[in-house]
């Protein structure tokens, strides 16, 4: 098959925008859609990382979206129905397949890894992706797919982990500039340096691969 990966400012974007207001990161993927007059309506199934605050500011947010038709949570886990205008359509096509969830930054960046069986399919999506959101195609290759994340959106994570990477969001450590060390995150978490710093990047070694890395 042929895959692909692009890139874009998402934070203007309906779901990258809530992510950036509320400074959390999704994993999404779309599950389902249906077809209206003017309107496309698409199950999305997500994973959400940040602090308890936050999620719980996002979640009392989407309840209220008039783009959002129904939503549930479950601890981190949400399920959401959400209207895409028809314009969006090319981006839901059969015959393109998400080899990854789309993973939405807390600063509203996303990333999409997509798969086809013709390298048109492809340039085509990538045409109106670019025209939607103003893409930018990290690489396009003709490989055979060995895995597609599909049946879990994320890697599981410890309770320890979990609350090390999501206030590590919260934070800022992510941002660009940093806005705050390891050192400072431990502090905050009451945790020893070394305690703090190891559920990081435990957390990080399941997160980052997941998501960022590149089918080669």
């Amino acid at each position: 098959m042929w895959v692909s990966e692009f890139q874009f400012d998402g934070s203007n974007a309906p779901i990258g925008s809530i992510a950036k207001k509320f400074n959390i990161s999704i994993s999404t993927y779309p599950v389902s859609l249906t077809e209206e007059k003017n309107r496309l309506l698409i199950y999305f199934a997500c994973n959400i990382y940040g602090s308890e605050e936050s999620k719980k500011l996002m979640f009392d947010y989407a309840k209220k979206n008039s783009r959002i038709h129904f939503i549930e949570q479950n601890d981190d886990f949400l399920i959401i129905l959400f209207e895409e205008p028809k314009s969006t359509k090319p981006l839901y096509q059969h015959n393109i397949i998400h080899t990854k969830p789309i993973f939405i930054s807390s600063e509203g960046k996303e990333i999409w890894s997509v798969a086809s069986k013709n390298k048109e399919n492809l340039m085509n999506f990538y045409k109106v992706l670019k025209k939607l959101r103003n893409a930018k195609m990290l690489f396009i290759k003709n490989k055979k797919v060995n895995n597609i994340s599909i049946a879990q959106i994320h890697p599981e994570l410890t309770d320890k982990q979990k609350q090390a990477i999501n206030l590590a969001i919260e934070e800022g450590y992510y941002s660009i500039p940093r806005k705050i060390d390891v050192k400072d995150l431990a502090k905050k978490s009451n945790l020893a340096f070394s305690t703090y710093q190891t559920h990081l990047r435990k957390a990080e070694s399941k997160l980052i691969p997941y998501s960022f890395a590149k089918i080669r």
